[in-house]
């Protein structure tokens, strides 16, 4: 008969094994409501950074009203709806694209970032080719 200190679940290897599992675990777990609480952060910001920036994207239609002949109106009327769609439709691909990675369970929060800020930068795009044609 073997005494329960010389089995292999009762050795000092066995023990510290058994720890370094149970705390990645404990990390992992960690990691992963950080990452969700992170997300949701981000995302929130991004639905405020849009309704924001809404009301300074209706006003860039007033652009064209300085405009004697000399405008390209084409481009006028390209800028003001990338200013006005452009963050919307990038607040809808992060809110899609953030769902699909947190089913997979792969790491979102730089994405819903990276994203939000890309909505921002579209939003600028959309101010300089309005207001490109006028100088």
């Amino acid at each position: 008969m073997t005494s329960p200190a010389s089995t292999p679940e009762n050795t000092p290897a066995a023990t510290t094994t058994a720890t370094a599992t149970s705390s990645v675990i404990k990390r992992r777990g960690a990691s992963r409501s950080l990452d969700i609480t992170l997300t949701i952060v981000f995302l929130v910001l991004n639905a405020l950074m849009v309704a924001a920036l809404f009301v300074p994207a209706l006003f860039l239609a007033m652009a064209s009203a300085g405009c004697m002949g000399s405008c390209n109106l084409d481009v006028v009327q390209a800028g003001f709806n990338i200013a006005l769609f452009g963050p919307s439709v990038a607040f809808i691909v992060n809110l899609v694209l953030s769902i699909v990675f947190l089913v997979k369970k792969r790491t979102t929060w730089l994405l819903s970032l990276l994203v939000g800020v890309g909505g921002f930068l579209v939003f600028l795009l959309g101010v300089a080719l309005v207001f490109l044609p006028a100088s």
